[in-house]
């Protein structure tokens, strides 16, 4: 190797990022009569046009001369920036800025212009990688003696309850969070984006996260009356219309409430988010809560760059890549939760001391290195199907976080994608869409996996995004064990057509109504 390359401030970032597993150390020429021969491929810097004035470090094969870049089929490679911005904006996501502040610090430390589409496409990606790493279909909470709160919390409310946003279904969010006195920083919490507060929807998600014998935490609404007649739950109630803390049995709510608050902090930064992604920002909290990183930028940048080298392992075949896939997230069916896309509000006022508005001294002091010129690109196009990242036309007057929030799109539908509506709704659909629902961007993300390359980049890239999109979903034994229970019956017996449960006279008779 080249006295001029190792001496590079660029081998020093690619010596970094290999000790890390972010890129490859070593590589063979893919060139058919080269790879046979087993050449290998050594480092060299180069100019993409004779006027520039950076280098780039590349792969360099001495026999065909081939050249290819040394962040190929890596993380870096989704991205048409230099790797020093790529990780200056990952630095700025773990200190949670948002897009127009993370902006402004690069172009203040770095001398370096970023868009918010850019910036916005990083944040995508690396919310995704949170969403993937919490593991949420295995996420259990509790135990024997272990007290858990549950609570619901409305994320769009319409602002005075006027205006057209009325028309849109209110967004629900349901959460768990596991009280532990003793050591608060191995609490783990839960939270899910649902379709509405019933018991039918709540109970199998209490089922499913809740482990036998907890005690359970929750306010007087309905849908919880039933909690305790599933897999020994103890459940205690407080009546907020007359205390905070239960006299009698002690119960409160004050952790999920405190949670609601920290979690809602980064949309009310934001100004809101489109609600498509609402679900992947609380991903992100719970990714910084579960893994104890709220409050600590450092540990959260050397946390997520771990991730990215998990799941964009560079040089992994596609048998392999392929099981990392379907583990990251579990085996999960299509999406049955459908929520729209538009601007959410929020009233009151939220304060968080921690909550990352302000710029970490320790975390951005390396982006201060020698402010120097990275005019130069990647040989990589930036992956432009994140309908996330676009750009925002309101920057000095909205602080938004995905740069597409502020932006609203007419789509229009065909009649093969509204099945599942009715008819008064289809012939609303058909006049204007203004929003994208999860089905449907999953389906984009599979007529686009279908027109690309197995072993391109930007495959691994949508699956990830699907994967990160779909929503665990209850087992068949859950749903009927808790429709049992609400039911209300005493020996329940399921109707075979309508899945509705009754007693033996009682089903008779309605087969004989209901079902001629």
């Amino acid at each position: 190797m080249k006295e001029s390359v190792k001496n590079s401030s660029e081998f020093k970032i690619f010596s970094n990022l290999v000790e890390l597993g972010l890129i490859e150390g070593s590589k063979v020429c893919e060139y058919k009569s080269c790879k046979s021969a087993g050449h290998e491929l050594e480092l060299d810097l180069r100019k993409r046009k004779k006027n520039d004035e950076n280098h780039l470090l590349t792969w360099r094969c001495k026999k065909c001369t081939n050249y290819k870049s040394v962040y190929s089929n890596s993380f870096f490679g989704l991205f048409r920036k230099p790797v020093k911005i790529i990780l200056a904006i990952i630095k700025c996501w773990a200190t949670q800025l948002t897009i127009s502040k993370t902006i402004d610090v690069i172009e203040l430390n770095l001398c370096h212009k970023v868009t918010e589409k850019t910036v916005g496409t990083i944040f995508y990606r690396l919310r995704q990688v949170c969403s993937l790493s919490i593991d949420k279909p295995n996420i259990l909470l509790g135990g024997v003696g272990k007290i858990i709160e549950i609570d619901e919390s409305l994320y769009a409310k319409v602002k005075h309850w006027t205006g057209k946003d009325l028309q849109r279904p209110q967004v629900w969010v349901f959460g768990l969070v596991e009280r532990n006195d003793s050591d608060e920083r191995s609490s783990q919490c839960y939270m899910q984006v649902v379709k509405d507060r019933e018991a039918n929807t709540l109970v199998p998600i209490i089922y499913d996260k809740c482990k036998s014998g907890s005690i359970i935490y929750s306010d007087c609404w309905a849908s919880y009356n039933k909690i305790s007649k599933f897999k020994n739950f103890t459940h205690k109630t407080v009546n907020h219309s007359l205390n905070f803390i239960d006299p009698d049995s002690g119960a409160c709510t004050n952790k999920i409430e405190s949670l609601w608050n920290a979690c809602k902090h980064k949309f009310k930064e934001m100004h809101g988010c489109k609600r498509l992604y609402i679900q992947s920002y609380i991903d992100e909290y719970l990714w910084r809560y579960n893994n104890n990183v709220c409050n600590d930028r450092k540990s959260s940048y050397d946390l997520i760059l771990k991730y990215i080298a998990k799941y964009y392992q560079p040089g992994t075949e596609l048998n392999n890549f392929e099981k990392i896939a379907s583990s990251a997230i579990g085996i999960v069916d299509t999406l049955d939760e459908t929520e729209e896309e538009g601007s959410i509000y929020y009233a009151g006022s939220c304060s968080n001391s921690d909550s990352g508005s302000e710029v970490n001294s320790d975390i951005l002091g390396s982006l201060n290195s020698d402010n120097e010129d990275f005019g130069n690109l990647n040989e990589f196009e930036e992956d432009e199907s994140v309908t996330g990242s676009g750009s925002s036309t309101q920057k000095n007057t909205v602080n938004s976080n995905n740069a597409l929030d502020d932006t609203v799109e007419e789509i229009n539908i065909e009649d093969s994608d509204m099945s599942h509506h009715n008819d008064d709704e289809q012939d609303l659909i058909k006049v204007a869409r203004y929003y994208t629902t999860n089905e449907e961007k999953i389906d984009q993300i599979n007529s686009q996996l279908s027109n690309v390359a197995l072993s391109d980049l930007k495959y691994r890239s949508l699956v990830f995004e699907k994967k990160a999109l779909e929503q665990p979903k209850s087992s068949k034994e859950t749903v009927e064990k808790v429709k049992k229970v609400l039911s209300n019956k005493r020996n329940p017996v399921e109707c075979l057509v309508c899945g509705k449960y009754f007693e033996e006279k009682g089903l008779k008779t309605h087969m004989t109504r209901m079902h001629k």
